[in-house]
């Protein structure tokens, strides 16, 4: 009588990669904004090093730990992967962080 054993493999998902920067109303990137100013939300979002196009991503004000506080909006990427959602800066007496964050459909949380 002949035996067969039972062996398994590991399939990796692909690696998706979500990054997120500010751009001024010029396209260059920034890391402060005057109170009251526009400012752009950008990012790009990859699988594998290849642009993922027509994906929701939804982006949140934070606290700074990460925690999402506020839905900002939900954007979709271009043919390149990349996406773009202006925002204005809240009005403010002193200096103030903001923190934001994009999530894709699977990550998007329930605040």
């Amino acid at each position: 009588m002949t035996k067969s054993s039972t062996q398994s493999i590991t399939v990796r998902a692909k690696a998706r990669t979500l990054t997120l920067w500010f751009e001024d109303v010029s396209g260059n990137q920034i890391t402060e904004v005057a109170s009251g100013g526009t400012f752009y939300i950008c990012g790009e979002y990859l699988e594998d090093s290849t642009p993922l196009s027509n994906e929701n991503i939804h982006i949140y004000q934070t606290d700074s730990a990460g925690n999402p506080t506020n839905f900002i909006a939900t954007v979709t990427t271009d043919v390149n992967g990349k996406y773009s959602c202006p925002t204005q800066a809240p009005s403010v007496s002193s200096d103030t962080d903001l923190y934001f964050r994009a999530y894709d459909d699977e990550q998007n949380p329930s605040i």
